[in-house]
C-alpha cells in the first residue's frame, strides 16, 4: 500500500509539476529498490496502467541513414545488465535506437527508468539509465561503435549535438587525449585523431533527440 501511495505521488508530480509532499520522505526511505528484482505480474499491471494514462510515450523516430548509426545494436549488448536487458525486451525495446527514443524526454525517461528498473529504481540506477541513453544517442554517429560510445560518454560528451561542437583541431586534440587516457584505463582500443574528426563532422547531420 505504501508503495502505491509513493508511486501515485510520483505520477502526480510528473504530470502536474507539483512537488511531492514532504510526508512521503519517510516512506521513501523504507522502499526496497527494484532494479535487481525480476519482473512480476503485479509490476506489469501497474506499469501498464501508468503507461495508459500518458500520451507522450508514443515513439516518433527520425529516419536512420546507415547501418553504422546504432539502430541495429542489440540493447542487451549496450546495457550489459542482464535484468535490465530482459526487462527492455519485455517492453519491446530491442535495439539501441529504440532505447534512445523511449527515453528522449524527461517524461519518457521517468517511465523508461521503471520499465528497466521496476517500480522503485534507485537514484544510482536512474543515473545509469541516462548514461545508456547518452551512449545510444552517440551510436547514431557513423562508425561510432559500443566501445567508442562508452569512451565518449565517460569523457563527458552528453549527446550527438555536443559531439558536433568539437569542430576544430584544438578541441579534437583535447578530446583525443581524454579518450586515449580512458581507453588505456579500461583496456579498449584508442580512437585515432582522424576518427574523432570524422565523428564530429557526421554529428552535425543528426538532429537532437535527448531533451
Amino acid at each position: 500500500m505504501k508503495r502505491l501511495i509513493v508511486l501515485s505521488s510520483l505520477l502526480v508530480s510528473l504530470t502536474t509539476g507539483c512537488s511531492i509532499p514532504s510526508n512521503n520522505d519517510n516512506i521513501n526511505e523504507k522502499i526496497s529498490y527494484t532494479e535487481n528484482l525480476d519482473i512480476t505480474d503485479n509490476e506489469i499491471t501497474e506499469l501498464k496502467n501508468l503507461f495508459a494514462k500518458n500520451n507522450e510515450l508514443e515513439t516518433k523516430t527520425f529516419n536512420i541513414k546507415t547501418l553504422q548509426q546504432g539502430k541495429d545494436v542489440d540493447v542487451e549488448m549496450l546495457l550489459m545488465n542482464p535484468k535490465a536487458g530482459r526487462r527492455a525486451k519485455f517492453w519491446g525495446i530491442k535495439t539501441a535506437n529504440q532505447l534512445l527514443y523511449a527515453g528522449a524526454t524527461p517524461t519518457k525517461r521517468w517511465f523508461l527508468e521503471r520499465k528497466l528498473g521496476g517500480l522503485f529504481p534507485s537514484q544510482a540506477f536512474k543515473s545509469q539509465v541516462m548514461f545508456w541513453l547518452v551512449r545510444a544517442d552517440l551510436l547514431r554517429v557513423k562508425n561510432v561503435d559500443l566501445n567508442d560510445s562508452f569512451l565518449l560518454a565517460m569523457a563527458g560528451v552528453t549527446s550527438t549535438p555536443h559531439l558536433a561542437r568539437f569542430n576544430n583541431v584544438i578541441d579534437q586534440s583535447a578530446l583525443f587525449v581524454q579518450l586515449s587516457l580512458l581507453a588505456f584505463q579500461y583496456g579498449m582500443p584508442i580512437p585515432s585523431s582522424s576518427e574523432i574528426a570524422s565523428w564530429t563532422q557526421d554529428a552535425v547531420n543528426h538532429p537532437p533527440v535527448l531533451y
